[in-house]
């Protein structure tokens, strides 16, 4: 999955073992709304910590 929040590009990676069959692709086990769930319960603190911007955890 990849965002871009203001002049920043994320992407989220997984490994192939936890991949899920889309059709002929793999994907994310976790969908984009679970992702920026988990993205806001972090906080800006948390979100910092993880070297993301503090703005993804605001909103979508």
């Amino acid at each position: 999955m990849v965002w871009r929040m203001r002049d920043c590009l994320i992407v989220a990676r997984t490994v192939l073992a936890v991949a899920e069959p889309y059709g002929d692709c793999l994907t994310h086990a976790d969908g984009h709304y679970e992702r920026w769930e988990a993205w806001q319960a972090l906080r800006a603190t948390g979100l910092r910590s993880a070297g993301l911007p503090a703005e993804n955890g605001v909103s979508e």
